[in-house]
């Protein structure tokens, strides 16, 4: 198996499309502002959304 090294660019290419995602970006920010670990399901109640993209 051939395992390729990612540049600085293709990462930020990487974390770039996943957070161009609003739902993503969200949870993002929501854990980045409350500072500790949440469970699915306490991400799920604190988001306004009634259909939440966990991925």
């Amino acid at each position: 198996m051939i395992i390729k090294q990612l540049s600085d660019n293709e990462i930020r290419v990487i974390i770039f499309k996943a957070l161009s995602d609003e739902v993503r970006l969200n949870i993002v920010t929501m854990l980045y502002k409350k500072q500790a670990e949440m469970s699915c399901g306490e991400i799920g109640d604190n988001l306004d959304s009634l259909f939440v993209k966990l991925s």
